[in-house]
């Protein structure tokens, strides 16, 4: 009981008070200075229950693993196909006692809602999500990594209505193409890089979805566009998310407040597990 009231005064107090007044959308602070302050506790990881808490401080609500979501994460890590990650990595998967980043892969499914300025058709899917490799895409690591601003601008087609524009066209330039701006949501090097993480990708791909459907003429651009999008997005992950995704979380919740945010995830140590039963199974059945 003293060691966790120590830690919560030294440590778990601070890093929560400090991601609940994070605030992006009005530069606050400023990304060098969020990712320095974020790293000067020197933690990675606090704990599967304190990583609960913490995440529920942001808005980030905790819940049980679906069964479609594991079904679909035990396919992709222990399944038959050629491309499953047994496959590509062998025994090493189900014995070692801490994962390496390449091995942890996430379950999204989400139902992203746009406001009633914005447009009507809601996109809703479910997909498995590998963290990124170095050379996938060399932008969008470089931007969840080094990204010197908490918005990256982005050009779209030209408005069917002036009023839906962002700002309004220059005197003689009417239909140009006017620009919207997409969040970045900046991990942070605490011990290594973690702009790669599963959990990364997946929160940065709800962004772009909602980006390709405003690019594709779906939705249009309104000035409220990222704190009007509603919807749900659920991730399971089987680890406990360290501090730079918590971090990431609680970016997105700030951008998107409307947008419902829940996790699910569990101890590697229990994935194991899990994953070894899955394998007996299919064993005894062969």
């Amino acid at each position: 009981a003293r060691l966790e009231r120590v830690f919560r005064h030294r440590f778990l107090g601070p890093i929560q008070s400090f991601l609940r007044t994070l605030d992006p959308p009005r530069g606050v602070p400023s990304p060098s200075v969020y990712q320095q302050d974020f790293a000067a506790w020197d933690l990675y990881q606090i704990g599967v229950s304190f990583t609960e808490e913490t995440l529920l401080g942001t808005g980030v609500r905790r819940v049980p693993p679906p069964i479609h979501a594991m079904e679909a994460l035990l396919e992709h890590y222990v399944g038959s196909s050629e491309a499953s990650l047994l496959s590509l990595h062998g025994e090493r998967l189900i014995i070692s006692v801490l994962p390496t980043a390449r091995w942890l892969s996430s379950f999204l499914r989400y139902r992203l809602v746009p406001s009633i300025q914005s447009g009507s058709q809601v996109l809703a899917g479910s997909l498995v999500v590998e963290p990124s490799h170095p050379k996938d895409d060399e932008e969008a690591n470089n931007r969840r990594f080094k990204s010197g601003s908490w918005r990256c601008a982005r050009a779209l087609a030209p408005s069917p209505s002036p009023s839906l524009s962002s700002a309004p066209a220059p005197s003689g330039k009417a239909c140009e193409a006017y620009e919207a701006y997409r969040p970045v949501l900046l991990s942070t090097f605490l011990g290594n890089l973690r702009h790669r993480h599963t959990e990364v990708v997946a929160l940065d791909l709800l962004v772009e979805l909602a980006m390709a459907a405003l690019e594709s003429g779906q939705w249009k651009w309104v000035g409220d566009f990222w704190e009007k999008l509603s919807g749900e997005a659920e991730l399971f992950v089987p680890h406990t998310p360290c501090l730079s995704c918590v971090g990431v979380f609680a970016q997105l919740r700030r951008w998107c407040p409307s947008l419902q945010l829940r996790v699910a995830y569990c101890d590697w140590r229990d994935w194991r597990r899990t994953m070894r039963e899955a394998i007996g199974r299919t064993e005894s059945n062969g």
